[in-house]
């Protein structure tokens, strides 16, 4: 569960980067 929140958020922040 921890790893699976882990992984959503660095593809959330990812995004956010290629985006910005």
């Amino acid at each position: 569960m921890g790893q699976s929140f882990a992984y959503a958020l660095a593809l959330t922040v990812m995004g956010k980067t290629y985006v910005a």
